[in-house]
């Protein structure tokens, strides 16, 4: 872990119950909450880079999925899946 004064910087970290194994960087905080803005790992059997908004919705994800193939998603305000660049198709909602 690197800390800033008031919280989080950048971890490293295994988390066996959701399975994830990756380095995760926080946005400066009031406290020790501080949000994340980015997320490097694998998660089960899928690799990816996250970026985050300050309220942790996901708004770009880089990912490569148990069959191997890459996705590049952007996401709304919300969060949900808008767009894989990649692939040139919208989400299924």
């Amino acid at each position: 872990m690197l800390d800033r004064i008031n919280g989080d910087a950048i971890g490293v970290m295994v988390d066996d119950k959701s399975d994830f194994a990756g380095l995760v960087a926080n946005y400066p905080g009031a406290d020790a909450n501080s949000p994340t803005g980015v997320e490097i790992g694998t998660q089960g059997k899928e690799a990816f880079v996250r970026v985050l908004d300050a309220t942790e919705k996901k708004r770009a994800a880089l990912l490569v999925g148990p069959d191997g193939i890459p996705s590049l998603w952007t996401y709304d305000a919300e969060g949900k899946e808008q767009f894989d660049a990649l692939r040139g198709s919208p989400a299924k909602h």
